[in-house]
């Protein structure tokens, strides 16, 4: 079979690479395992000459295709096929998104829809795994817990884009055109690399740099409250998500992932004893207030129920400190030769 991985360069399309290649197979739309034979990887990042963090694709199952999800056309001619799955990762994030109207729809709205189409042509009930996020729903003053059936109401142009995309999938979904399953995630990290302003890669910006030694801006306050998963959890996940059968996830194709509920000041004080566990002088902090940063984190829920997902076989890390020690493990290995 084949698996089209969109977004491929951003670092969850690397690390699902990683994991594809290591599995060697998935269930296909009729329902039996098959052997991955082609994992094609598409990202606009290719056709600018972008320092990328994708595999090379001298290897033998990755193809490399430089474009769009804007692009209805390329998309018809890269998931094509018999036994075709689609992970749909490619998107922009709120640094982009509140400022630039326009791409955020082309990408995060049209991208998934042009997606969804090409698939549909694939055969019916051909698997479509696509991330949303928790900025779908608005924090309350109590924090309440939000779950899968919670009503969603979001604060920001990215989650109103998350709030349509996980439309499209449903309303694919619902003839059979394309099976759609889609994990709402919390703040993934850790983000290997600093990637600018986006209030969501803020949060790991902490965790890393004081982890490994670096002086960080923070640009939170130190009570801020976010949920946050893994990476490797939610790469995980996201293959579990692609395996489970149809029918496990009853009418509703869309699961709120496993998070951590945690104060920036944890966070600060779990990547320092994580460095100094490692015998690394932990990174210097300074307070750097950011109005948008904050402002759009606030409005975000830090208490998700994902009982779900659970149930699904879905889980993600227990403790701060097992992120960061997972982490670290994981840039020694792999990220620090894979950024140079």
């Amino acid at each position: 079979m084949k698996v089209v991985i969109t977004g491929a360069s951003g670092y969850l399309g690397t690390l699902l690479i990683r994991e594809l290649l290591r599995k060697g197979e998935l269930t296909n739309r009729k329902g039996t395992l098959s052997p991955i034979d082609e994992i094609v990887l598409l990202d606009a990042s290719f056709a600018a000459g972008a320092q990328s963090n994708a595999p090379p694709s001298s290897h033998p199952r990755l193809v490399t295709v430089a474009g769009s999800v804007a692009d209805p056309e390329l998309l018809s001619r890269v998931i094509r096929g018999d036994e075709v799955s689609v992970f749909h990762l490619a998107a922009v994030l709120t640094g982009v998104t509140e400022r630039d109207l326009p791409t955020a729809l082309q990408v995060n709205v049209d991208g998934t829809r042009h997606a969804l189409t090409a698939l549909a042509a694939c055969g019916e009930g051909s698997r479509f795994v696509t991330t949303s996020s928790v900025t779908v729903y608005t924090r309350d003053a109590a924090d309440s817990m939000v779950d899968d059936e919670s009503v969603v109401r979001p604060a920001s142009v990215y989650g109103l884009t998350k709030v349509i995309s996980e439309g499209l999938v449903a309303a694919f979904r619902i003839p059979g055109a394309v099976d759609g399953r889609c994990g709402r995630l919390s703040t993934v990290v850790i983000r290997p690399k600093k990637i600018g302003v986006s209030a969501g890669a803020s949060i790991s910006d902490i965790l890393r740099d004081v982890a490994l030694g670096r002086p960080c801006d923070v640009l939170l306050t130190p009570q801020t409250r976010s949920a946050v998963i893994d990476y490797q959890s939610t790469v995980a996940g996201l293959v579990r998500l692609h395996e489970i059968d149809s029918t496990a996830l009853g009418g509703n194709p869309i699961v709120n992932f496993p998070s951590l509920s945690a104060a920036v000041s944890e966070m600060e004080a779990a990547a320092r004893a994580a460095a100094e566990r490692r015998g690394i002088v932990p990174g210097q902090t300074r307070s750097t207030p950011n109005a948008f940063a904050q402002k759009t984190v606030d409005a975000w829920p830090s208490n998700v129920d994902a009982s779900r997902a659970i149930a699904l076989g879905i889980t993600c890390k227990s403790s701060l400190a097992e992120i960061c020690d997972a982490f670290l493990d994981d840039y020694a290995s792999f990220w620090k030769q894979k950024l140079g």
